[in-house]
């Protein structure tokens, strides 16, 4: 059920859409916007069990293997190798925040202070998931530093937890309605890729 698309379907550093519009086409129920590979142009992507591209980018990617379980490796492997331990999909915008229950805690001030839109994502157990998606940039939300983030996947379980492209991408869909408020003035923004869900 957990789901990867490509703006207009195709891998392209170019193509952009919004995530209700992907989301939509491909009647997905809930969707979230994806790692922004056309932005980091240097990180792998693995798709349907797909190598896209074959560079690593300076975080350790989120790998979701065929079976739904996340995993972040610590070894450098190819793209290839990553397939051949099972991935279906790997999303590289990064960091990770929790790694086999633990927050990895960089201690920076960024990773502390910056307070920013935000979507994360996390694993609880076989099949069992969790979203975090933080308005920010207005009034209504000043954002979430990344370490909140981890602590708020923490809590809620995680044991493993992954941070995605932020800001202005940040947008949540589901059931055909967006349901947060992007922050760019236009409103919600065209994005690379989407990690979406089915009935």
């Amino acid at each position: 059920q957990i789901k990867s698309a490509f703006a207009d379907d195709k891998f392209s550093l170019s193509a952009r859409e919004r995530t209700s519009t992907i989301a939509a086409r491909h009647n997905a129920v809930l969707a979230i916007n994806g790692a922004a590979y056309g932005f980091n142009k240097s990180s792998y992507v693995i798709r349907d069990g797909i190598v896209y591209r074959d560079t690593r980018f300076d975080c350790d990617p989120l790998v979701i293997q065929k079976d739904g379980d996340f995993r972040i490796y610590d070894e450098q492997s190819t793209g290839e190798e990553l397939v051949a331990k099972g991935a279906m999909h790997t999303y590289d915008f990064g960091p990770d925040l929790i790694r086999k229950g633990e927050i990895v805690d960089y201690g920076d001030t960024w990773y502390k202070n910056d307070l920013s839109p935000r979507t994360v994502i996390g694993q609880c157990g076989p099949l069992e998931y969790v979203i975090l998606v933080v308005d920010g940039r207005s009034e209504a939300s000043v954002g979430m530093s990344l370490y909140d983030v981890a602590v708020q996947l923490k809590n809620r379980g995680c044991y493993w937890g992954y941070n995605l492209d932020g800001g202005g991408s940040t947008t949540l869909y589901f059931n055909g309605e967006v349901l947060n408020n992007p922050s760019d003035w236009y409103g919600e923004r065209a994005i690379s890729d989407i990690l979406y869900f089915v009935d």
